[in-house]
């Protein structure tokens, strides 16, 4: 009997421990089971995420490079000084149950424009200290920083500005931000850029607004004056440079026999003809001589002739698209005549705003002024900045909430999810167009609305370049990116890649702009430029219109081209 019941208590504990051991085995298995599910389903959410995000700045670019499109559809509009007319607003795809990929262009000018000017602004590389002086964000000791910088490392962006002694975040943005849904939940009063309200500078617009590096006039003819036909689009004459037969036969195209001859008669003398300056200077010699010469003559005149082989003129500044505190800080003008040119240009015809002559004829300036101005002016603009916002967005009708595809409610600052934006500076400037600067500035709004958050004012928050708020762009990018270059240059459906001084610096990485040449750099390149220009397509007009010499080529900065502004080929070659 107890035999019995000792075996039977021993089967007992065997079994409890088998029990236990089956217990800990199936705990540990549905322990393995959740972890792995866990992970699967982190991971899944993570690979969800970063399909979303490559999709959205997909998106983005789409708008890009649609706007690229417009605009160089609209080229010879731009070239007659009219503004580009874009598309607001498009629908990529559709996703189901009302949800679309869209992308849409944000209101980025100080008058909710969708595009603005660069030719507008001052040149951070090219503009004297003394104007830039004059603009009240900037003072003669800021001034002087900036040539001191541009001279040791010249500006690639107008976002290096921060890296120099003495200005803030504050100072170049001002309160402008772009609106977001994080506004809305702090409450933090910070205006949108498309809003006109962009802070206190002392009445001035910041800094962002009134500077550029990305402003280059093609050194070409709008086609103004009794010969207009034949010479709309060919690369101006060249009057500093010794003259030839075939310089000849293009200035008789220009001016006919006469004025051919008399062209002759001044390139062989001993006048100097080193800049634009000079060649008012001698129009106003010329007019005080006889019966003087009609405004159709100086029209003509300012559009035919140069004094550089540079195929693009940079820091033009467009007087017809110019804020006032731009035009303020020319030489020659003043606060005054800023104020009467804002005014006039809104009522005179297109045809009329085509010469600065107009500045003349409407006694904003006399003729006498001229020289000190010309060699700063353009009156049009081949480069402009957009802001592309993309997302998926629902559909809805007339009252409707909109929500996300979760069934969230979006506010009304932020109806897109999945938000991604790109800034860009697109360059027509030649026939082939190119996106010069590209950056993500999705997280710009909230690491500016932090600042002003916590209080930090025009000597509180400094720029650190290295840890800037843009996003790696090369991610999601697909077939437009270029290599392993982390989005600092994009190669397009309709422009061509050329790896010629690209800015490579550890600092793009880290989210700097995405700006791609070092001007520094170029310009000992340029005469290899200048033979790839030659390999691959003619340049508008003859060799002898001022594209040939030591120094001709492209000169801008940003993505590189290695293409002319060609507009038509008038049957020479370069």
């Amino acid at each position: 009997m107890s035999t019995h019941l000792h075996i039977s208590s021993h089967s007992a504990r065997e079994r409890g421990i088998v029990l236990v051991l089956t217990l800990l085995v199936i705990t540990i298995a549905a322990l393995i089971g959740t972890t792995v599910l866990v992970a699967s389903q982190a991971e899944l959410g993570t690979t969800q995420r970063v399909t979303e995000r490559t999709r959205s700045r997909a998106l983005a670019w789409s708008g890009v490079q649609a706007a690229m499109a417009e605009l160089s559809q609209q080229r010879e509009e731009l070239l007659d000084g009219f503004e580009p007319n874009l598309t607001p607003e498009a629908v990529v795809f559709e996703l189901g149950d009302g949800f679309q990929g869209v992308f849409r262009l944000v209101e980025i000018g100080p008058e909710g424009e969708l595009a603005v000017s660069e030719n507008a602004k001052l040149d951070l590389n090219v503009t004297s200290e003394d104007v830039l002086a004059k603009i009240e964000a900037i003072g003669p000791s800021f001034a002087s920083e900036i040539v001191k910088h541009r001279d040791s490392s010249p500006f690639v962006s107008t976002h290096d500005l921060l890296n120099v002694k003495g200005v803030s975040y504050d100072t170049f943005a001002g309160d402008a931000v772009g609106g977001s849904s994080f506004d809305a939940m702090m409450d933090v009063p910070v205006a949108s850029f498309g809003s006109s309200d962009f802070g206190d500078l002392g009445g001035s617009l910041p800094l962002a607004q009134l500077v550029t590096v990305f402003s280059f006039d093609p050194n070409i003819q709008a086609g103004i004056g009794r010969r207009s036909s034949d010479t709309r689009g060919d690369l101006r004459l060249n009057l500093n440079q010794e003259w030839t037969e075939e310089l000849g036969r293009e200035a008789e195209k220009r001016f006919g026999p006469d004025g051919a001859n008399a062209v002759k008669a001044i390139m062989e003398s001993d006048r100097e003809l080193k800049t634009m300056a000079d060649v008012a200077r001698l129009l106003i010699d010329l007019g005080n001589m006889g019966e003087g010469l009609s405004p159709d003559d100086w029209r003509g005149a300012l559009d035919a002739v140069t004094t550089t082989s540079d195929w693009f003129l940079p820091g033009r500044v467009d007087i017809n698209h110019a804020p006032k505190e731009v035009l303020a800080a020319l030489p020659g003008l003043d606060a005054d005549k800023a104020e009467q040119i804002a005014s006039m240009r809104e009522r005179l015809d297109e045809d009329t705003l085509q010469s600065p002559y107009w500045l003349i004829e409407h006694d904003i300036i006399t003729v006498e002024e001229i020289p000190q101005l010309i060699d700063h002016i353009t009156t049009r603009s081949m480069q402009w900045r957009i802001r592309v916002e993309a997302g998926i967005k629902r559909a809805t009708e007339p009252g409707e909430e909109a929500t996300d595809e979760f069934g969230m409610l979006l506010n009304d600052l932020d109806d897109l999810s999945q938000r991604v934006v790109y800034e860009a500076v697109i360059d027509v400037g030649s026939q082939q167009p190119r996106v010069a600067y590209l950056r993500d500035v999705t997280q710009l709004d909230l690491a500016t609305s932090w600042a002003n958050l916590v209080g930090y004012g025009t000597d509180g928050l400094e720029f650190d370049r290295e840890s800037g708020f843009d996003q790696d762009l090369h991610d999601g990018m697909g077939d437009a990116g270029n290599g392993a270059d982390s989005g600092t240059e994009l190669e397009t459906d309709n422009s061509r890649s050329a790896d010629v001084n690209n800015d490579r610096s550890s600092s793009d990485t880290n989210g700097s702009d995405r700006s791609a040449a070092n001007s520094s750099e170029r310009r000992s390149d340029s005469g290899n430029n200048r033979s790839n220009m030659e390999a691959d397509e003619p340049a508008e007009g003859s060799s002898s219109t001022g594209s040939r010499g030591a120094d001709s080529g492209d000169n801008r900065i940003g993505r590189w081209t290695t293409h002319a502004p060609k507009v038509k080929d008038s049957g020479g070659s370069q």
